[in-house]
Formats: structure tokens, sequence, C-alpha cells
């Protein structure tokens, strides 16, 4: 079965989240009520750590572009921040990083 383990931290100006296990079809729920609950937060800086996210599907990534649409509309922007081999295989794949910014960690995309 797959699992997605989030934790939402207030750090330095920035949300930074924390995904830990599969973003895929089967915890497609909790990955829409992670988008609510950061688009009713109304940050200005959203840093997704992927370090420990093992898998994400085109539904999670569609979700994380549509909250980077929202939030540029605000002024705020999403970063992408320690995607291991295999996640950032995918997020080259799908032009992810042409959308928001790629960092190798989450204190180089809090800099």
């Amino acid at each position: 079965m797959d699992t997605l383990q989030v934790d939402v931290q207030e750090r330095a100006g920035a949300t930074v989240v924390r995904l830990d296990g599969q973003a895929s079809v089967m915890t497609e729920d909790a990955i829409k009520r992670l988008v609510d609950r950061l688009r009713a937060l109304h940050p200005k800086r959203i840093v997704l750590d992927l370090a420990k996210l093992t898998f994400i599907s085109s539904l999670a990534i569609g979700l994380f572009v549509s909250l980077e649409r929202d939030l540029k509309n605000h002024g705020g922007q999403v970063a992408i921040a320690a995607a291991n081999n295999d996640v950032g295989k995918v997020i080259q794949r799908c032009k992810l990083d042409t959308i928001m910014p790629v960092y190798e960690s989450v204190d180089q995309a809090m800099g």
C-alpha cells in the first residue's frame, strides 16, 4: 500500500513541506488536502522537500503546478528541493524544472 507522510513547517520566510513516501494515485486525497491547506495559508514561498519522496505521479505534479500558478498570481513561488535521483528524473522529464526552481538542498532553496 502506498503511503505519504507530510510535515509542514514555517521556516525563515518560507513554508517547508517535507514529503516522505509516495505521491501516487493512492495518496491523491492526501495530496489534494495538502495543496488546499497550503493555498489557505497564502505563503509567499513554499519549498517542497522531496528528499524522502520515492515516487511522484503525474497527478501530484499537476497539483503542484496548480499550486505554483496560484501562488505566482499572488506574488509567491514554489520551489523544489533535494529530490532523489529517481524523482529528479521524473521532474526533468515532465519539465517541471522549467516551471519552478529546483535546488539540491532545502538550505539552498531557502538561500
